[in-house]
């Protein structure tokens, strides 16, 4: 049996484009409605997608004043806030420093990292979307393994996205990475059996072999002043050197994102008709 995963969700962003109520309620906690009626914070529809998913553990890479709002919420479960842990004061240096700041969490196991602000409703009889990405990983033993969804090209400046080469139904090689594709790159990324207009991107969803780690140590140690670190970027040197083991799946389902207001509130609507 393959070993559970161990789930990173950074959730510290400060929520501007959410503004002013981010002030002082995190993103994290802004509520979704479910179509049962019930209301549950951005943060726990994640955390149960990522349990769901396979995961034993997961931790929340916050801020200080979003440590104590999420403690203070998870712990009317006691069940569930024993499977969590913090990582709390971490420095705005960007996604992949987030991710690098949970290692001593990981604590040398493979990793599933889910965005902080995107929720996942599956298709029709599938698993959630995590858990598909978490099944095909631990069937193919990957590097890596990117949940990815079909998007048009008016969408690219917002994600990153790849070229793949399709291995199966829903299966595909990664060829090429780039983050938020210029339209003169899009040939790059363009994957030839896709329906026309159609891109591989980002679905907030990556479960990753623990050697992930070992790219981000080196752009941490040399992250230059005023400059983020990129998950993106230490994706890209994984698949150069596993080249026949960095893998997407096109996960069957939609992939809501939480991180405006527009979108927030197409969320909203959507879950609440059970999309």
């Amino acid at each position: 049996m393959a070993k559970a995963l161990a789930a990173i969700i950074p959730v510290a962003g400060k929520g501007t484009r959410l503004g002013p109520i981010t002030r002082q309620l995190p993103k994290a906690m802004f509520p979704l409605i479910g179509p049962d009626g019930s209301v549950r914070p951005v943060a726990q529809w994640i955390l149960r997608e990522a349990l769901e998913a396979g995961c034993d553990r997961a931790c929340f890479v916050c801020s200080d004043d979003q440590q104590n709002m999420l403690r203070a919420y998870f712990s009317a479960e006691p069940a569930l806030a024993e499977r969590i842990e913090y990582i709390a004061g971490v420095k705005p240096y960007g996604f992949g420093y987030a991710v690098w700041s949970a290692k001593g969490f990981a604590a040398g196991d493979d990793v599933l990292v889910l965005l902080g602000d995107h929720v996942h409703v599956a298709g029709p009889g599938a698993p959630t979307p995590a858990r598909q990405v978490v099944q095909a990983f631990e069937q193919a033993h990957p590097s890596a393994m990117i949940g990815v969804q079909a998007v048009p090209g008016s969408e690219l400046h917002l994600v990153g996205a790849c070229r793949g080469e399709r291995l199966s139904d829903r299966l595909y090689r990664c060829l090429r990475i780039i983050e938020k594709p210029e339209p003169t790159q899009w040939p790059e990324i363009a994957t030839p059996d896709l329906e026309n207009g159609l891109f591989l991107a980002h679905a907030g969803i990556y479960a990753l072999s623990n050697e992930i780690f070992e790219h981000l140590d080196d752009l941490v140690a040399h992250r230059a002043e005023g400059k983020e670190v990129g998950l993106t970027e230490a994706q890209q040197r994984l698949l150069e050197r596993r080249p026949e083991e960095y893998l997407l799946y096109h996960v069957a389902g939609q992939t809501y994102d939480t991180g405006t207001a527009q979108k927030y509130l197409a969320t909203l609507n959507a879950l609440a008709k059970g999309c």
